[in-house]
């Protein structure tokens, strides 16, 4: 029996046919091959671009409160506030040559309730953020010369990324009057006595070595008592026609033995005699605000105490350096006076109530 054979051009269309099978599989596989490589290509870009925005965007805003150009005498408030979905490991403030405590508070804001919360800690409400708030105040000493300075910021986010910025202020140039002292006995003994200044200072700078990391203070500031100012704050001194430096709060004329308040609410970080300033109460308000409270001729309240704004925390007196009845109250921003009369009636920016505490 003869077996049939295709014929050659039969064969040939076969072969072609199967290599084209051959190659269409081929290029389809490189099709799909091309187009996966070609997304992963795009969507690796778009993850970087991403990235790069992402570590662009900023992990905080900072801003000087209540000016950028303060007085001699004066005082700025720093605020650093983490941005949304931001936290901030570390700040660092810089001026005048030493660095500035930072206080950690918290502030609620409003959030995107539609579009979620990000960062928001577990059990917080929708609708509501917390955003970090490190709060440094700055005081401008009576004698800081005017001028341009800045604040070096350095911050640190749970990144890891360090970013430093710079805050610019002017200190404008105040006018003190000058006031001339003539004093005999004791209080010229006092007067040049370099020992006593020296003990009063360590013991004052002790006492406000450190200050409660949050507000204690309530509402506005008052005067402790009222009567004439003697002396304003910030004039220049001469004490038997020796200069003795810039007076570091008000005088107030009052009778001896007139009751005292506290000009605000807060802690009794001292109380006791001084040598220069006589039987002194010293209040820490919280965040470095401190009021000091001289020469009172009887003290009733003791180390600890928590006080309340009004409260009754002495008699007027004449202790120490002194020529006759009266007060001698300062406010100080840590171990810097300013002016008083930055707090009566008002109270340190910005808002308290809109600041939390971190438990």
């Amino acid at each position: 029996m003869t077996r049939s054979r295709r014929p050659p051009f039969t064969r040939t269309l076969v072969t072609l046919g199967i290599v084209g099978v051959v190659a269409l599989s081929a290029w389809a596989g490189w099709r799909v091959a091309e187009t996966v490589s070609r997304r992963r290509a795009e969507a690796a870009r778009r993850a970087a671009e991403a990235a790069a925005v992402e570590a662009a965007r900023p992990s905080f805003t900072a801003r000087l409160e209540p000016s950028s150009t303060p007085d001699q005498g004066a005082y700025l408030v720093l605020l650093v506030e983490s941005t949304s979905g931001r936290v901030i490991t570390g700040v660092e403030a810089v001026v005048f040559g030493g660095k500035l405590p930072a206080y950690q508070l918290t502030r609620q804001v409003a959030a995107d309730v539609t579009g979620g919360t990000p960062g928001r800690p577990v059990g917080q409400p929708a609708g509501v953020e917390i955003r970090q708030v490190y709060y440094s105040s700055l005081a401008i000493g009576s004698a800081r010369k005017p001028g341009d300075y800045a604040i070096t910021l350095r911050v640190t986010d749970s990144r890891g990324i360090e970013k430093t910025e710079s805050l610019p202020f002017t200190v404008k140039q105040k006018k003190f009057e000058v006031q001339r002292l003539t004093v005999t006995g004791q209080n010229a003994a006092l007067a040049s006595d370099d020992k006593a200044w020296a003990y009063d200072r360590d013991q004052v700078n002790a006492a406000k070595a450190s200050s409660v990391a949050k507000p204690l203070w309530d509402g506005d500031f008052i005067r402790p008592l009222d009567g004439d100012i003697s002396t304003e704050f910030g004039q220049i001194r001469f004490v038997n026609g020796v200069e003795t430096g810039r007076h570091s709060g008000l005088d107030i004329e009052a009778p001896m033995g007139a009751v005292v308040h506290a000009t605000n609410a807060g802690v009794v970080v001292f109380t006791g005699p001084l040598k220069i300033s006589g039987n002194t109460v010293i209040i820490d308000h919280g965040l470095g605000y401190f009021s000091s409270y001289n020469h009172l001729s009887k003290i009733t309240v003791k180390t600890g105490d928590g006080v309340k704004k009004g409260q009754d925390i002495g008699r007027v007196g004449s202790t120490g350096f002194s020529t006759s009845a009266h007060l001698h109250w300062t406010m100080t921003v840590s171990l810097t006076a300013v002016s008083p009369w930055l707090f009566v009636g008002r109270q340190p920016p910005p808002p308290i109530p809109d600041l939390l505490i971190i438990k």
